[in-house]
């Protein structure tokens, strides 16, 4: 398959429904705000996103994401797990973690990367146009797990 370069809206067309109305519902839209911006008018320096999908099941996680794919330059990710888990393939340099709701991922910019579901799972992804700051559970003091056999949809 032919990897492809974007901006993560074009793999799920049939998401843009789901992501309005969370925009309208008080999420970060397109343009949305970035670090010092805050809703009270205040300051602050933690990056906000500025799009994020809708709510992945693992029998409605996109192919695109399945598959090679990486973020357009100067876009990061970051893979937020609801509940279950998913495997996060790094293709350059190649690695690969477990993430879960206590291990969010971080996807770097233009790196390619693939996601892969264990089920029953859900997850969706948000986007920044800087570092974004990753919030663990204070149960993810340790380091993510490596990946292990486990059942894969």
């Amino acid at each position: 398959m032919r990897e492809r370069e974007l901006d993560h809206l074009d793999l799920f067309p049939q998401q843009l429904a789901a992501l309005s109305r969370w925009d309208n519902e008080g999420g970060a839209g397109t343009d949305g705000p970035q670090a010092g911006s805050c809703p009270d008018g205040g300051a602050s320096n933690v990056p906000l996103p500025y799009k994020r999908t809708a709510v992945f099941h693992a029998h409605t996680l996109p192919a695109g994401l399945r598959n090679k794919h990486r973020t357009k330059p100067g876009v990061w990710g970051v893979i937020r797990v609801l509940e279950g888990r998913v495997r996060y393939h790094v293709l350059d340099p190649a690695s690969v973690v477990i993430l879960d709701a206590d291990h969010p991922g971080l996807v770097l910019p233009d790196v390619p990367h693939a996601v892969e579901p264990f089920c029953p799972m859900r997850m969706y992804v948000e986007f920044y146009k800087q570092v974004p700051e990753l919030k663990l559970h204070a149960a993810a003091s340790k380091a993510p797990k490596v990946a292990t056999s486990t059942k894969v949809c």
